[in-house]
């Protein structure tokens, strides 16, 4: 026991010895040796952990949404085949069945930008022939005498 003072004993009451705060020394996890230079601060730790759970997050999510859209195309599947037994009254036209509208008018623009030039180079064909039979008329039919 310890004596301050005065001569009151510290702490008034006796302290029991007991070992429970005391850990065995095999017990402490051992840190990985690091080079100079390598040291991480506690924000880029915590950086590295937030990283961590969120790729586990952004993971989880992508599987969700793969899943779901499972579900969407074998409904839209299903869809299509019972629209294939209705009668022809009843029967939806396939562009009925198209979700991403935005998608598909985009591939309708990139076809039309296709067909412009295929007319284009066509129209380009028919001026040059055009202009070859002209060429040939002139100089074989318009000189002859009939």
């Amino acid at each position: 026991m310890i004596h301050a003072y005065g001569g009151e004993s510290y702490p008034n009451q006796p302290v029991a010895d007991s070992q429970e705060g005391i850990t065995d020394i095999t017990k402490i996890n051992t840190l990985e040796a690091v080079e100079f230079g390598h040291l991480k601060n506690v924000q880029q730790l915590m950086e590295e952990e937030a990283n961590k759970v969120n790729e586990k997050q952004k993971q989880k999510f992508h599987k969700d949404v793969m899943e779901e859209l499972q579900m969407i195309e074998k409904s839209l599947t299903k869809m299509i085949d019972e629209n294939s037994h209705v009668t022809d009254i009843e029967m939806l036209e396939r562009d009925e069945f198209v979700v991403d509208v935005m998608r598909q008018d985009k591939f309708v623009a990139e076809g039309e930008k296709v067909c412009d030039k295929i007319r284009k180079e066509a129209e380009k064909n028919v001026l040059r022939l055009q202009l070859l039979r002209e060429r040939v008329k002139t100089n074989t039919y318009d000189t002859m005498d009939v």
